[in-house]
């Protein structure tokens, strides 16, 4: 017998990011229906000059006067560390780009950027900005940055006195089992790889108990037993993997970041959104290659802006950087994400999942490749 399903409370800022954006728009849709600019077909596939070349590519096309930009990542991990390299490294300044890169509240991206406080962010997908998109405030994702190689520890990790020795999870599942996904909760990406896994015995995340911790927080507490499972990222997730009290119990975790700007600023300003996006290829060509981590000034500012050492970051399997940023390794999740989310209920604001073309524009990263 299926154990009785606990409901979640929405968090508070989904809640916030659908009153801003039923604010912006005067209405909500259960269609799923984004009012926000589309870009047409999703290239996937990219030509021109620039679309296969090295380091050092696309060549700088600086602005025509110095542009501010604020750029935030949600997190401090080596995934999202492009951005500092860029910083640190001059490539924004080769573009006239003045940068500031700041950590942005995963939940707080779409209030963020429709009030125009950052304009552009390294998120991770979340139900957040479906919802903005859902009520018309468009929020599109332009490029994928990595990927994270097998073996790389990343994922959901369980105490093992829950698991059985074949690593399946004991039945019945406790009443007050808890799981941490991060201080998004259900909103995190994560939710994809964790409700697959639950789903395989009966269960589904109505059926746990979520607790909302930063990264850093759900290993103190897997090990302190204050909490039975939760998804980390490397570098912390690189404390469990000899731990024998604990197993991860899901495969290579999935990429679900991505860059976002808003359709506004899009329209607005294309040319400084062609200009970041030019110099985050020109970084992940000429910094993030194979074997990045054999260069000692790239991992100094990782390691100095996530406030890790090297030899704490070099513990897991090197991340595969994108060298094109292309969107392709993110269509299947975002809908994947958007299904989940509707069958458990409570989280999105409508029914039917929005189209890919309505939430990815690789119109401006298209052109940047093509030298435009």
């Amino acid at each position: 017998m299926r154990p009785l399903v606990r409901r979640r409370l929405v968090p508070l800022s989904l809640a916030l990011a659908g009153a801003l954006t039923l604010a912006a728009c005067g209405s909500s849709s259960n269609s799923g229906s984004s009012g926000g600019t589309t870009s047409g077909p999703v290239v996937t596939t990219f030509t021109g000059p620039y679309a296969h070349t090295g380091a050092n590519t696309p060549p700088p096309k600086p602005l025509a006067t110095p542009t501010n930009v604020t750029l935030g990542v949600t997190a401090k991990i080596e995934v999202f560390g492009e951005p500092q390299v860029a910083l640190v490294q001059g490539e924004f300044k080769k573009e006239n780009l003045n940068v500031s890169v700041q950590v942005a509240p995963a939940n707080s991206v779409p209030q963020l950027l429709a009030q125009g406080q950052m304009q552009f962010v390294l998120n991770g997908l979340n139900a957040g900005n479906f919802n903005a998109a859902s009520n018309g405030v468009s929020n599109p994702y332009l490029g994928d940055p990595y990927a994270y190689a097998p073996g790389d520890p990343t994922g959901l990790w369980v105490n093992k006195k829950f698991l059985n020795s074949d690593g399946s999870l004991k039945k019945p599942l406790p009443s007050n089992f808890s799981v941490s996904l991060g201080q998004a909760g259900i909103a995190a990406p994560s939710i994809i790889q964790t409700e697959q896994w639950l789903e395989k015995y009966g269960y589904t995340y109505n059926n746990v108990k979520n607790v909302s911790l930063a990264q850093p927080d759900i290993v103190t507490a897997l090990q302190n037993g204050s909490l039975d499972a939760g998804y980390t990222n490397t570098p912390f997730a690189n404390a469990l993997v000899n731990n024998p009290g604990f197993e991860k119990v899901t495969g290579t975790a999935l990429a679900v970041g991505a860059f976002q700007t808003s359709s506004s600023y899009l329209n607005q300003h294309r040319d400084v959104v062609a200009a970041v996006l030019r110099a985050l290829v020109r970084t992940a060509r000429t910094y993030f290659g194979p074997g990045y981590r054999s260069n000692a000034q790239v991992m100094n500012i990782i390691s100095q802006w996530i406030g890790a050492p090297v030899a704490t970051l070099t513990q897991s399997t090197p991340v595969t950087f994108s060298q094109d940023l292309s969107m392709a390794p993110l269509l299947g999740p975002i809908q994947q994400m958007q299904t989940i989310y509707i069958k458990l209920g409570g989280v999105l604001q409508y029914s039917k999942p929005i189209p890919n073309s309505q939430l990815v524009n690789t119109s401006v990263l298209a052109n940047v490749l093509n030298g435009q």
